[in-house]
């Protein structure tokens, strides 16, 4: 499903002369894990490393996939920067690693829930509850690429 998915948003971004960006290496990926996890304790759902070997996150039409590498040229597709901002110092938020954001919806995975969630931006209001991880990016990309 995850590649079908990958295909419907590189179709749309090639009409623009586009592409995916390319797969994270393993030492990226071993990077991410270990600076989530000394930084701030955080979750990474091993689906979501599984699809950055397919592509290092991206940001397409507002919608943005975080990624593994934080002195890219866009920090703000870092999943460790973006989960330090957006999680914050308080704990209401300490429970949720936050995966990917557009305009108006963050999509997170919440530890308390074992659950994937899209949630309202800015009020942090649950708006649906994919049953996958699949489905998260699904819903992520579709709203990249204007269907539904």
């Amino acid at each position: 499903m995850i590649d079908t998915i990958l295909e419907t948003l590189e179709k749309d971004m090639a009409e623009l002369d586009e592409g995916l960006p390319a797969p994270a290496s393993e030492r990226e990926i071993s990077l991410l894990v270990e600076r989530a996890q000394e930084s701030m304790g955080l979750v990474i759902p091993d689906d979501y490393l599984l699809l950055l070997r397919k592509v290092n996150g991206f940001e397409w039409n507002g919608c943005i996939l975080y990624g593994s590498d934080p002195e890219d040229d866009s920090p703000g597709l870092d999943l460790v920067e973006q989960n330090k901002a957006w999680r914050g110092d308080g704990t209401e938020r300490q429970h949720l690693t936050f995966l990917g954001e557009s305009s108006i919806s963050w999509f997170v995975y919440d530890t308390q829930d074992d659950a994937y969630k899209v949630l309202d931006l800015p009020s942090g209001d649950e708006m649906s509850r994919p049953s996958s991880f699949a489905h998260l990016v699904q819903a992520l990309v579709y709203e990249a690429v204007g269907i539904g």
